[in-house]
């Protein structure tokens, strides 16, 4: 779950980071620019001023280390706006991926999909990365993953990894409500228990009347590239279905073998348990914040970013109670000096005890960037185990580093240890994106976005199995119109 990414997502922040690039001028390693300035010029999503917000402070920690060890650099930010700032994320990696003569001059840019990096190595403007880091000294389970490593070359330098596939949740909310934890972190835990505690929850909130919803999902518009029609849904819907319940659902086998290119008929999308999964998406959302879609629809990312209540476990007054989708959770939580295991807590996602389905933000470096020498400088920097230490402090991550040492209590707490021990035991597990066809992962929002907008609230059996058969329906044709499906 982002993303988010974006925060979140994508922001998530979820909502990830990847560092990459300029294709303009040539592939000097001098990092003078032509007026003979020292420079180096950087996209990320994180120092904008929406829901990225909280992870503009750490980012800027790494900035400001990078500028003392490197006085006569000047740093050069472009906002790419994942989930806020200012480019619109979506539209910059169109131009990107429109090819050298339409790209920007860029060293180092921010990423969170590895199927865009895939896109990135088509083009063959990356900077293979295994001489100017020590890979061996990174997370085994991340480097081993074909999300930064293909063919041998390491293209990703990962800052940080968050674990998807939890819930957090505001300890006094659930407690007011009465809801037993145990029931959810229960090794035999299901959905249905976890819409039972959000039941609970509801009726909480509403027999005392108070504002609020069991679940919260941020308002956020999609990552999709903008000229997709899918791009009026927000990234969310997508994430929530295929990270957090199909999985549950169907199963991670049956899950891989549905998205892998090849392997999947679109006969297959037509299953009781695709369409169970759809049926429990819809119940999560009728559970959750009802403005989460109607205001960002038909909205840019840019145009939606100020309006996410990523904040909606953690103020004074929570207006959530639950919420999965991304780690900065973790991070909102401590900026607000809330302590985990008093004020808040985490619980595996039901049914998914068996994996740690994660991501990374990660830096990729231009192949023909005109600051190359600068680009490497900062991807050693952001390696290094101190600076992904303090970068995750306050992120809410963990550092992708499987070396880094978690035990000092004032900057990492339980979470943060048993989330690199999940790691460390179950291994690394793509997002559901990152193991499809690129063209399935960009439009993947659509199918989804438009059967939430449809069966959202909706009582009328009827129109719930429309939506689901229209649903179905679009899957399939997803399917084979990505190549994923063999049909």
């Amino acid at each position: 779950m982002r993303t988010r990414h974006p925060s979140g997502p994508t922001f998530y922040i979820c909502s990830i980071l990847a560092l990459a690039w300029g294709v303009a001028c040539g592939s000097s390693d001098n990092s003078k620019s032509g007026a003979g300035e020292s420079q180096l010029v950087e996209w990320d999503f994180w120092t904008g001023t929406g829901p990225d917000a909280q992870a503009s402070r750490p980012f800027q920690y790494v900035l400001d280390t990078y500028s003392a060890q490197n006085p006569q650099v000047r740093i050069v930010s472009g906002v790419v706006a994942h989930l806020g700032g200012g480019q619109d994320y979506a539209t910059t990696l169109e131009q990107v991926l429109a090819g050298p003569n339409l790209s920007p001059d860029v060293d180092v840019m921010t990423l969170n999909n590895y199927f865009e990096m895939r896109d990135f190595l088509a083009l063959d403007v990356l900077l293979p990365l295994n001489t100017v880091y020590d890979t061996t000294k990174m997370a085994a389970g991340v480097l081993a993953s074909t999300a930064v490593t293909v063919n041998g070359s390491t293209y990703g330098a990962p800052i940080d990894l968050s674990r998807d596939n939890v819930v957090f949740y505001n300890k006094h909310l659930m407690d007011a409500a009465q809801v037993d934890i145990s029931t959810l972190t229960s090794p035999t835990a299901t959905l249905n228990d976890l819409f039972a505690a959000a039941k609970q929850v509801q009726a909480y909130l509403v027999a005392n009347n108070l504002p609020g919803a069991a679940f919260s999902l941020p308002q956020a518009a999609s990552d999709v590239t903008s000229s997709d029609p899918s791009s009026k849904y927000p990234w969310t819907v997508k994430d929530l279905f295929f990270d957090f319940i199909l999985p549950t659902t169907v199963g991670r086998p049956k899950l891989i073998s549905l998205l892998t290119p090849g392997q999947a008929h679109s006969a297959d999308w037509d299953s009781a348990d695709v369409r169970q999964a759809l049926l429990y998406e819809k119940t999560y959302v009728d559970y959750a914040n009802q403005d989460f879609l109607a205001d960002c629809v038909g909205k840019t990312t840019l145009e939606c970013a100020t309006v996410a209540p990523w904040d909606a476990l953690t103020s004074a007054s929570p207006t959530g109670a639950m919420a999965c989708l991304g780690t900065w959770y973790a991070g909102n939580f401590r900026q607000a000096n809330l302590v985990y295991g008093q004020d808040w807590g985490t619980f595996v996602v039901p049914g998914q005890q068996g994996f740690f389905l994660g991501h990374m933000d990660f830096f990729l470096v231009a192949k023909y960037g005109s600051n190359q020498a600068n680009a490497k400088k900062f991807i050693q920097l952001i390696t290094d185990p101190t600076v992904q230490t303090n970068f995750n402090q306050l992120f809410g991550a963990i550092p992708a580093r499987i070396d880094a040492d978690l035990s000092d209590a004032s900057k990492f707490d339980a979470f943060d240890r048993s989330t690199q021990a999940d790691l460390k035991q179950l291994g690394f597990t793509d997002r559901t994106e990152n193991i499809t066809a690129s063209a399935w992962a960009k439009a993947m929002v659509g199918p989804i976005g438009k059967f939430v907008t449809a069966a959202r609230g909706v009582a009328d059996q009827t129109i719930i199995n429309a939506a689901v058969d229209a649903a179905v329906a679009d899957l399939q044709a997803l399917c084979i119109s990505s190549q994923v499906c063999v049909d």
